[in-house]
């Protein structure tokens, strides 16, 4: 098996994995790699859960906080000053320094925002090794399905 690598999720995954389908299987692969988290990101989840409140039925509800809690207990944690501005929402931000401080590979995701961020500004903010891809690439990237 070639060698874990680190990976970000953004909320976007976690509230699509929580639905089951291609973000699901994303979220149970990478947490065969070495996730990543951090305090601005497990915030926002915090927060999803009490907003999304009756768009999703209590099973899904459940399962978004279930993945939260696995994530508190099995990602690595890194502490972002949240210095980085490069996003035009500010909680992108948190995402792109998680993976700057952290190395990541990966950030998986169905943001718009995030997807179409131009690779020569992340080479700019040292972030040229990040693939910014939706669940479905990630799992054809990593697995060739």
């Amino acid at each position: 098996m070639p060698a874990l690598q680190k990976v970000v999720l953004d909320a976007s995954l976690l509230v699509s994995a929580a639905f089951g389908g291609v973000a699901a299987q994303a979220f149970h692969l990478a947490l065969q790699h070495r996730v990543l988290v951090s305090r601005p990101i497990l915030d926002e989840l915090r927060m999803l859960v009490a907003q999304l409140g009756k768009k999703l039925t209590v099973s899904q509800r459940r399962l978004f906080i279930r993945q939260i809690g696995i994530l508190e207990q099995q990602a690595e944690w890194v502490e972002v000053p949240g210095e980085l501005r490069l996003c035009r929402d500010p909680k992108d931000d948190a995402y792109l320094e998680t993976c700057k401080i952290g190395r990541a590979h990966w950030l998986l995701t169905r943001d718009p925002d995030l997807l179409e961020i131009d690779g020569e500004l992340l080479q700019r903010h040292h972030l040229g090794r990040l693939q910014i891809v939706t669940p479905a690439a990630f799992l054809e990237r990593t697995t060739g399905a």
